[in-house]
């Protein structure tokens, strides 16, 4: 900043995608006096959102493996073994109702396959073979959704989710997740998950919205993957040029969350996804080339 503090023919903006209990100076009182805009993951508080959704931009968040190994129940990835919650001490409660595979530093019991990257197809299919991932995050902050809820949520597992305590601003679906929070300890979310292990239905139910429910869940992770790092210059830009939150006609809507569905599907274009879920109009029924349905 210099000793000659900011100058007045300045705007000074603070970009940030880390958690303010590991960076403390994000929620100092007069480093953020100097700020006339933050950018962050938080929605309600930043004029152009910016989410961890990147890490998981070229992949479908509708990936499902049934067919769940037999070896292990849960996946838990963590190398930061001193959080600012308790996910550690969730973890080893839920051991003793469930079989949990620790990929990381803490509590290790896994080695992860040599091949897995760290934002990787092979990692994210490792994940889907488990029936729970324990998407634990480091703090309990509003919006502090990493790439761990993200790991999770596209790769095809049942998140068991202990964070944000405002995610399901973004969820698909309200039982897309197990809100570790929910419950008063380990030995009763424990419980839940056993009974969901004997209970297929009940387990099923909550990944609906990766099949049957694409009407709730696909609008909105479109829109989640609109907000990811790789849009954010362009809405910043758009921003700074005075234009705001850009005000988009219906069909200027309806063109963006196209082109984000054709970067999350690459496998079936827009049309597929719009036939499917009744939203076609007959005139862009006409005019689709037969060959943009494949089934």
């Amino acid at each position: 900043m210099g000793s000659g503090g900011k100058p007045a023919s300045q705007s000074w903006a603070m970009f940030t995608l880390e958690s303010n209990s590991n960076y403390p100076i994000q929620d100092d009182v007069a480093f953020l006096a100097q700020m006339d805009l933050k950018f962050t993951y938080h929605i309600p508080s930043t004029p152009v959102p910016v989410l961890y959704s990147n890490r998981v931009w070229q992949y479908s968040y509708f990936t499902l493996q049934k067919q769940k190994r037999t070896d292990a129940d849960a996946i838990f990835v963590s190398s930061n073994c001193g959080p600012k919650n308790r996910r550690l001490t969730m973890m080893r409660e839920l051991s003793k109702y469930v079989r949990v595979h620790s990929y990381g530093a803490c509590d290790h019991n896994k080695d992860f396959p040599a091949d897995h990257g760290y934002d990787s197809r092979t990692k994210l299919d490792l994940f889907g073979s488990y029936k729970f991932c324990f998407a634990f995050e480091n703090t309990d902050q509003p919006g502090y959704a990493s790439e761990k809820f993200y790991h999770a949520l596209s790769s095809g597992c049942l998140p068991v989710y202990m964070g944000a305590p405002d995610i399901d601003l973004y969820l698909p679906a309200p039982n897309a997740v197990i809100h570790a929070n929910d419950f008063a300890d380990g030995a009763s979310l424990g419980q839940y998950l056993q009974y969901l292990l004997k209970n297929s239905t009940a387990y099923w139910e909550h990944l609906q919205w990766k099949w049957t429910e694409l009407d709730k869940g696909l609008p909105r992770m479109a829109k989640l993957r609109y907000l990811a790092l790789q849009t954010w210059p362009c809405r910043a830009c758009e921003y700074f040029a005075g234009l705001g939150e850009v005000k988009r006609s219906p069909e200027e809507e309806l063109e963006m969350v196209k082109s984000t569905l054709n970067l999350m599907y690459t496998h079936k274009p827009w049309t597929h996804w719009f036939e499917k879920l009744g939203l076609m109009s007959d005139d862009e029924k006409r005019k689709r080339p037969h060959q943009d349905i494949r089934r």
